[in-house]
């Protein structure tokens, strides 16, 4: 009966990662303020200034959010993987055009972790 009652507390208990939301990160989300900052200080016409920034905070987002097994880590490198094409793209429209769908990408990610406790 003791293996039966351990048994099912055990399970209850991993179920409830899947079941509750995640706790509230101030790490995440304040790397995710610091994105949308530098996000909107890059330009696809001058590369020099902000890029290398944008993409450091990006990798720390990826890598944080993976260890964390965040479900918004799948949407973080593909963040990651546009954000590196548009820096790489030698087209400022092409650029531009990244920039303006990475920018609607940053402000879902912050929609799915604002309600978090």
């Amino acid at each position: 009966m003791k293996k039966l009652l351990l048994t099912f507390v055990l399970l209850l208990s991993g179920c409830s990662t899947f079941v509750m939301p995640r706790p509230h990160d101030s790490v995440l989300f304040g790397n995710l303020v610091d994105l949308k900052i530098l996000s909107g200080q890059i330009s696809c016409d001058e590369k020099a200034y902000g890029w290398k920034e944008i993409q450091d905070t990006i990798l720390h987002l990826k890598v944080y959010t993976t260890y964390r097994n965040d479900p918004q880590a799948e949407n973080i490198k593909g963040l990651h993987e546009a954000m590196t094409k548009a820096y790489s793209s030698t087209n400022p429209v092409f650029c531009k055009s990244l920039l303006n769908v990475q920018q609607k990408r940053i402000d879902a990610i912050a929609d799915a972790w604002k309600d978090r406790k």
